[in-house]
């Protein structure tokens, strides 16, 4: 049996013997057109009396379904009568509506999953706090419905809004999000009360015909790049050049580049590799480099010499400063030569055009202080940009990867959120990351040691590379034209190789 989808959402405003509420009205209609977009059933409820309000829930009740997702809203205020919570309707503060009746009559019918939001103003702060867990249902609840940032919705209705129709979340997922952003950008925190046994899903869409769900990789790396002793010395990033069958790689420790052509037994140097310093002929811990296919050159991240060097990458005996006075930790460049390179001093990337040498060059990304906020960036490491300019970034310190589209002002939440987890869906401290032709996402989960993938449009992840005997201090990653993987082993100085099959 394929499960319905139904809500109940009630704002009341208009009340008779109270304050009249601003937002409530709004929230119920807002949250009900959002909720209709992502096919639920959606029964609405404004300014409803006491008959009103009750009838209404008696017959939504006797709709649902043993395998219906339901959603209960109540915008309007609340409080407790007697030990009793009760939601207020407008007409009358002596006959309300009991609320574990109310959840009792919803429960009785055995949904798949139930989810309570409760956006209500009281005088009692106590509302709720008797209301004991319940299996498969979740229990959220504010007491701003008073308060807005927007002068259109509540506190919490607007942050439900943002999430509650993103696909491919959890109702875990999306109450963390409304929970934990709400309480950053306000101080104020919703509570929330239950479980479920399972991952419910709200809106599923992943897409099923991405290459990413169908292609899989060895799960034992062959070593193609370092290995034995001092070949590599704390490799950080690789780039891999198809067309002259070789890899080009970061040798951080060692201050130089290397050339490692595919099936060779050793590396060779082509910039760098005189020593650690900052003349012309030598680099200082290189952290990333790139191929600039049109130019013939290399493009350097001289990590120790907080400066962008291009190299020539046949025959270059020296650098050219391209860039200087820059904390880069990671560049790429676009299809037309434009070069992108992460600041994580300043938390921002920035793109110069193709030509353009030094300057300040145009933020791209962040710039706007650090912050865990969507238009900051904390620690800006590894980046990625696509045929589209859209910006993909591991922003390592909050545990996340960021796409910011051409021109946007802030950015998107691609993979991760938490961080500090090793479940499926989140990330620890990312740092190399690379896209697919299709869109499709992979990401170097250093702190848990794995391989990521997030299809595209999907905020769902899952581990396409596991082992821990395997990886220590992944750093960067890179994928060739048959999708096979190279990865970074930073500890223990190697490049590995992941085929697709």
């Amino acid at each position: 049996m394929s499960e319905n989808k139904r809500a109940l959402l009630i704002g009341n405003n208009d009340y008779r013997s109270k304050t009249k509420l601003q937002f409530c009205v709004n929230n119920a209609e807002d949250l009900g057109k959002k909720l209709n977009d992502i096919n639920f059933q959606v029964t609405l409820g404004l300014n409803q009396t006491y008959k009103e309000m009750n009838e209404l829930i008696d017959e939504f009740s006797k709709q649902i379904r043993s395998n219906d997702i339901v959603i209960l809203f109540f915008a309007g205020y609340a409080c407790q009568l007697n030990k009793q919570n009760v939601l207020i309707p407008i007409d009358t503060d002596d006959s309300c509506i009991d609320v574990e009746t109310t959840l009792r009559k919803i429960k009785a019918q055995r949904p798949l999953a139930i989810l309570f939001l409760f956006d209500y103003c009281c005088d009692n702060s106590m509302i709720f706090s008797n209301i004991k867990s319940v299996r498969d249902s979740c229990l959220v609840y504010d007491c701003t419905a008073d308060k807005s940032m927007d002068n259109r919705n509540s506190l919490l209705t607007s942050k439900l809004l943002k999430y509650i129709g993103e696909s491919n979340l959890t109702i875990d997922e999306i109450i963390y999000d409304v929970c934990d952003e709400l309480t950053e950008e306000t101080d104020n925190s919703p509570f929330r009360i239950g479980s479920y046994r399972k991952e419910i899903y709200l809106n599923t869409n992943i897409p099923l015909n991405s290459s990413a769900m169908k292609m899989k990789w060895s799960q034992n790396g062959a070593v193609v790049a370092g290995g034995l002793k001092d070949q590599l010395s704390h490799p950080q990033g690789v780039f891999v050049d198809d067309d002259h069958q070789c890899l080009y790689i970061a040798d951080t420790k060692n201050h130089r580049i290397v050339q490692w052509n595919f099936g060779a037994d050793c590396g060779q140097t082509i910039a760098g590799g005189n020593g650690d310093g900052n003349q012309l002929n030598q680099l200082s811990c290189p952290r990333d480099v790139i191929f600039d296919v049109e130019n013939d050159c290399l493009i350097i991240c001289d990590y120790g010499n907080r400066r962008i060097v291009r190299w020539a990458r046949v025959n270059g005996r020296e650098g050219e400063i391209i860039i200087s006075d820059i904390d880069c930790s990671g560049l790429t460049m676009n299809k037309t030569g434009d070069l992108y390179v992460s600041d994580y001093a300043k938390g921002e990337v920035r793109c110069w055009k193709k030509g353009e040498n030094n300057g300040g060059g145009v933020i791209v990304a962040g710039g706007n202080g650090k912050g865990r906020e969507y238009d900051k960036l904390r620690f800006p490491t590894y980046i990625f940009v696509d045929n589209d300019e859209s910006i993909y970034i591991s922003d390592s310190w909050y545990h996340r990867v960021m796409k910011w589209t051409k021109n946007a002002t802030e950015g998107i939440l691609i993979a991760g959120k938490r961080g500090i987890c090793n479940i499926e869906k989140e990330l620890r401290t990312p740092q190399g990351l690379v896209v697919d032709h299709e869109g499709n996402v992979y990401v170097a989960d250093s702190g848990n040691r794995r391989i990521m993938c997030w299809p595209l449009s999907s905020r769902q992840g899952y581990a396409i590379i596991t082992g821990h005997n395997q990886f220590s201090g992944l750093r960067g990653l890179a994928i060739d034209r048959d999708n096979n993987l190279y990865v970074v082993d930073c500890y223990n100085n190697r490049i590995l190789k992941f085929d697709a099959y």
